[in-house]
């Protein structure tokens, strides 16, 4: 049995066990929903859109990017991907198309989540960073292709062929210096693939299935055969702060020592150290060319949490830092090598000479509370009036006991909304 076949068996074990788990995906498909109304008019994502293309393709491409932009959608940090830009796009452009149940939806989310954290994970999910590839590009073309598979009622064998056409799209290197915008179509690009991979299964194209035995081993190593533990949605987190994953540790870090009484403002040198895989596509610069390396600075982090607007997307959007005083010295160095870690160390010296040292582990608290607090936040700077976003906030939450939801939701995020 091939690995893509496996992963078949994989999808159908989780559309059986998917009920229980409805409102926990309803929770992430709000999330992203809301990221993508704070994203679409990011000037990345305008830079993208192309009125040639497929008019799925085109959702899916600009809802990705909407999605990923400001760094604030939801992670699986076992895989170190991002699956709520690459599976929730899919399903919500292609679902417009369809009619189908809120449950049937939150299905393909449930499936999509699990193919991708699984493959990646498989390969090696933060140490793929070692190797210079990013697992959410690079694998993933196989969640979009298994969540629009199901929402499309594919048999065994044209999702198998769905999964293999996607596969055969594998790729998606990491930058060593700048994110820039290719950082994001590369991810928006997958899930555009996918979503097609599923559509083009369905019209009876076929690919190979072993593209990810042999194939893939040669290309990304020998893979493990671990299944995740917590993979798929239950195995995700939500950010609460719009930058890179390892510079949520150095925020909370940075929060810890305010909490503690330290004038943040008074410090003069901020010394943080990472895993060793991470330092190739985070900097210590205070001045950047755009928001997406803005959103990769320990300097911008540090400056946001001074100002108390580390969960303001518009601050690293702005990529301005700005110091009352002389701008502190940044400085980012590699932790101990060892199994890796999302955390990061902090070292901070004051002008005066006082040493503070944080550990930061970044935050995976599920609060229903702040996390509508968020959407709602995100939703009114995307352009809706506060009553609507509650509502469209508790359409979602209502998916599983919808049902028609495809069209409602998906004209919503249109990329021509704004």
């Amino acid at each position: 049995m091939t690995y893509v076949q496996r992963l078949v068996g994989r999808v159908r074990e989780t559309q059986r066990d998917a009920i229980p788990l409805q409102q926990r995906a309803a929770l992430e498909v709000s999330d992203a929903i809301g990221c993508i109304l704070r994203g679409v008019d990011h000037p990345m994502v305008q830079r993208a859109a192309d009125g040639s293309r497929d008019p799925i393709e085109q959702a899916v491409r600009m809802q990705s990017m909407a999605c990923h932009v400001d760094e604030f959608d939801s992670i699986h940090p076992a895989s170190a991907t991002v699956p709520a830009a690459i599976v929730v796009p899919a399903v919500l452009s292609v679902a417009e198309s369809l009619s189908c149940s809120g449950q049937r939806l939150l299905d393909a989310v449930q499936c999509g989540y699990d193919v991708l954290t699984s493959v990646a994970v498989r390969f090696g999910g933060p140490m793929l960073y070692e190797r210079s590839w990013w697992p959410t590009s690079t694998f993933g073309a196989l969640g979009a292709a298994a969540a629009v598979g199901v929402l499309l009622d594919l048999d065994d064998d044209q999702l198998a062929n769905a999964l293999g056409i996607a596969a055969s799209s594998v790729g998606g290197l990491l930058s060593d210096d700048s994110f820039g915008d290719g950082h994001y179509l590369a991810a928006a690009e997958a899930a555009a693939y996918g979503a097609q991979a599923a559509v083009r299964a369905a019209r009876g194209m076929n690919a190979s299935w072993s593209l990810l035995d042999g194939p893939a081993s040669r290309a990304f190593g020998t893979p493990t055969d671990d299944e995740p533990a917590g993979g798929g949605v239950e195995g995700c987190v939500f950010k609460w702060y719009p930058c890179a994953r390892p510079l949520h540790g150095v925020i909370e870090g940075l929060v810890q020592l305010r909490r503690d009484g330290v004038d943040l403002a008074s410090l003069a040198r901020v010394e943080a150290a990472v895993h060793p895989n991470v330092m190739r596509f985070l900097s210590a610069d205070a001045e950047v060319t755009g928001p997406a390396d803005a959103a990769a600075s320990l300097a911008f982090a540090t400056c946001a949490t001074i100002q108390g607007r580390e969960s303001d997307p518009a601050f690293f959007r702005e990529a301005r830092t700005s110091w009352d005083g002389p701008a502190p010295t940044f400085l980012l160095v590699p932790s101990s090598v060892g199994p890796f870690s999302w955390e990061s160390r902090l070292t901070c010296t004051s002008t005066s000479g006082e040493v503070y040292e944080a550990l930061g582990t970044p935050e995976e608290s599920l609060d229903p509370q702040r996390l509508r607090d968020k959407f709602l936040a995100n939703a009114s700077a995307g352009g809706l009036d506060r009553p609507a976003a509650a509502d469209l906030y508790a359409t979602v939450l209502e998916l599983p006991t919808t049902s028609d939801a495809g069209k409602s939701l998906a004209s919503l995020l249109r990329p021509d909304r704004s």
